[in-house]
């Protein structure tokens, strides 16, 4: 008998955020990331059509456990941010991953 595999979304969103590439092949994401660190920005903007062409499993994590996965987003990409410019917490101490487009889901059950 298999165990199953423990998913984690820390490094696959990491992976999503450096790997990801548009239509064109360019990484689409880590124009954003660079901005972030640049300009000491506190949120970045997610298409959730491009998580979902990513993993599936993340995708579904954030609409069915929106509460809990944004937050663990949110630190990996902070703790990424800050091994890339460690003086980003120096102004910048909370972020924010914002998910745009997420498809509104309806349980058939409240239909």
């Amino acid at each position: 008998m298999e165990v199953p595999k423990q998913i984690d979304y820390r490094d696959l969103f990491i992976e999503f955020l450096t790997s990801f590439k548009d239509d064109r092949g360019k990484i689409k994401y880590i124009e954003k990331k660079n901005e972030m660190i640049a300009y000491r920005k506190k949120s970045i903007i997610i298409e959730f059509i491009d998580l979902l062409s990513f993993n599936e499993n993340l995708a579904d994590q954030i609409i069915n456990n929106t509460k809990s996965i944004l937050p663990i987003l949110e630190s990996a990409l902070y703790d990424y941010l800050l091994q890339l410019d460690p003086t980003y917490e120096k102004e910048v101490d909370r972020l924010h991953v914002r998910i745009v487009n997420i498809p509104k889901v309806s349980q058939l059950r409240k239909i």
